[in-house]
């Protein structure tokens, strides 16, 4: 049985950073090893794992530039990463079983790779490339009734996900209150109104609600619904950044956006159905709300979404940088928002959307959205409407 004691050197160290395999966080650190075990140790000083040596592996063999990875065992999760790309001679000569392989795949890893690689790559251009490029084309053709009975379904979807977290029933999630709802119209129209140049048709049709939600988020839909969640309504502090929100929102619905995303991903639903034999009753568009909650837009949509919501604040007399001072507060609130689920999951604000906003030039003459009144109307709608 081959030795797992240490060379003739005490301790080798090597920078390498660590993965837990159950969250995204990374450690950077150094290993070495000491009484037959692999150590890592982070940068404040903490080991983080004490592995035998006798059960470190690779994870793949390193070439191409790719760096050293090293397992525990073949169920542990958890991954040390080397910062080089050649195995050193100190961790070849402390692991005697680095090179091992899990027993039941050392005679059909090749075929099964083979295989599994020509499967693999031909769903992936499915689903990369085809399905994508198919959601695009049929964006324009599928008609403004269509597309507006689409956004019925998956509104009522949506709300019931919500009130499932919420634990309310569904009829009860939509804030309502007479002056509330009065500001919230008076300034989706102040936002409308001076943008019909920018290619807002005249019957195009808009219908945004305050949902009843904790989440910090705001959702477009197919067919001109955007959901505001009360969570961000609390989160801002004046009406410009609310108008930022809801102009972003009216981006996407101009371009139609929500609607692409929705036939995407109910092509992609089609296909798993098809090849799971699961495609009667509905199944495709089963699951398009929860989808939407969780989906984002590609960096191209974002972008378009951005300078249409720029302009729409611009004619309109709004401050876009009020949504730059929004995305600051959150993200010194809470961290790197691109990593952080449900909060603005959908569009985080990232440091390049940032300095976008801070950049763009203040209206010629700046006016009032809302008046005081009528933005803390819209600020307490959620309050007035449980009374």
């Amino acid at each position: 049985m081959p030795s797992t004691s240490a060379p003739s050197e005490t301790e080798t160290v090597i920078d390498a950073v660590f993965n837990d395999g159950a969250t995204a966080q990374s450690h950077p650190g150094t290993i070495w090893f000491e009484l037959g075990n692999l150590l890592f140790k982070d940068s404040d000083g903490a080991v983080l794992c004490r592995w035998p040596l006798a059960e470190v592996h690779l994870v793949a063999r390193p070439g191409d530039g790719q760096p050293v990875r090293l397992r525990r065992g073949f169920a542990d999760s958890a991954r040390v990463t080397l910062r080089m790309d050649r195995l050193p001679s100190s961790l070849e000569s402390h692991c005697p079983y680095l090179h091992a392989a899990e027993a039941t795949l050392r005679k059909t890893w090749k075929p099964l790779l083979f295989w599994a690689s020509g499967a693999i790559a031909s769903v992936a251009l499915l689903f990369a490339v085809v399905i994508p490029w198919l959601g695009d084309r049929l964006t324009t053709l599928v008609p403004p009734a269509m597309e507006r009975s689409l956004g019925v379904t998956v509104r009522g979807q949506i709300i019931d996900l919500l009130a499932g977290m919420e634990k309310r029933p569904p009829d009860k999630m939509r804030c309502r209150s007479e002056s509330g709802d009065a500001a919230l119209t008076e300034l989706t129209n102040r936002l409308l109104t001076p943008n019909r140049v920018l290619a807002f048709r005249a019957h195009e049709f808009h219908q945004v609600e305050v949902i009843d939600s904790k989440m910090v988020n705001a959702f477009a839909l197919p067919g001109g619904y955007i959901l505001i969640m009360r969570g961000l309504l609390d989160m801002t502090q004046n009406v410009d950044e609310l108008a930022g929100v809801l102009a972003h929102e009216l981006g996407h619905v101009q371009k139609r956006h929500p609607l692409g995303v929705a036939l995407e991903r109910a092509g992609a639903t089609a296909v798993i159905g098809l090849l799971l034999g699961d495609v009667a009753d509905g199944t495709v568009l089963a699951a398009l709300g929860q989808v939407l909650i969780g989906a984002s837009y590609g960096r191209v949509a974002e972008r378009e979404a951005d300078i249409m919501g720029i302009m729409i604040m611009q004619r309109a007399g709004a401050l876009p940088v009020a949504l730059a001072e929004f995305f600051e507060r959150l993200t010194e609130k809470e961290g790197d928002l691109a990593d952080s689920l449900g909060l603005f999951s959908t569009h985080p604000p990232s440091r390049e959307r940032i300095v976008l906003l801070n950049t763009v030039d203040p209206p010629q003459t700046p006016v009032p959205l809302l008046s005081a009144t009528q933005w803390q109307s819209l600020k307490n709608i959620c309050r007035q409407s449980a009374r």
